[in-house]
């Protein structure tokens, strides 16, 4: 007889994965996900703000732009910071680009990507009927008298720059201004109330001695007249 012959054969395991090692691997997976996707977002936010915190920094280049070749002063205007036409375009375009933009028609893919810097917080795409987060400018007042549109201020006559907001951030369609605290209500606060925060719970706005800054709404509701007196 030979040695072998009486071997008994041994099932060979199939390749491949169990049922429960396929779990296993799932599982793990889930987990991972679950960890690094409040890290991504956390991180998509915190790059959102910074830009946000940027373009109003460009902002306040434009603003002190403006001043130094306007005898110190700056110009209040309701209005879209730019428009598809030169008749509407905003004294601080030059400002803000560095440069002049040919701001003539909608296809114009320069103009258009200069209006979405200008206008809007990155953090909220702006789509058909979806009110974009804008940057709006804040009507000063004088001596309580809110003051008229298209009316250049003096710089100088801001008794404490770092307490003067001049733009911040608000729900609205169009740029416009925020003059009294019913607009900061209405335009300002729901943002605070936003599933996840945005900016993780503040608004950024852009003071008079050009700073920018994050803010709470326990600051802003103190009121238009509190921010923007000069």
């Amino acid at each position: 007889m030979k040695p072998n012959a009486c071997r008994i054969a041994t099932p060979r395991r199939k390749s491949g994965f169990t049922l429960t090692e396929l779990l296993v691997v799932i599982l793990i997976v889930v987990v991972l996900a679950g960890l690094l996707f409040p890290l991504v977002n956390n991180m998509k936010s915190s790059a959102n703000k910074t830009e946000c915190m940027n373009r109003l920094r460009s902002w306040g280049t434009a603003f002190a732009g403006y001043a130094a070749d306007n005898d110190g002063k700056v110009e209040f205007r309701k209005w879209y910071p730019i428009s598809w036409d030169a008749a509407g375009v905003s004294p601080y375009v030059q400002y803000w680009t560095g440069g002049s933009v040919d701001l003539e028609g909608r296809n114009h893919m320069g103009a258009y990507e200069v209006q979405l810097r200008m206008r809007w917080c990155p953090s909220v795409k702006w789509t058909t009927g979806n009110s974009p987060v804008c940057y709006a400018t804040i009507r000063p007042t004088d001596n309580g008298a809110l003051i008229p549109n298209q009316t250049e201020y003096s710089m100088t006559r801001i008794k404490n720059p770092a307490r003067f907001m001049m733009m911040t951030e608000a729900i609205t369609g169009t740029l416009n201004s925020l003059s009294a605290a019913a607009d900061f209500t209405s335009k300002v606060k729901p943002l605070f109330s936003e599933k996840p925060m945005r900016h993780k719970g503040g608004v950024n706005a852009l003071m008079a001695d050009f700073s920018v800054r994050a803010m709470t709404w326990k600051e802003i509701e103190r009121g238009a007249s509190y921010w923007s007196s000069l």
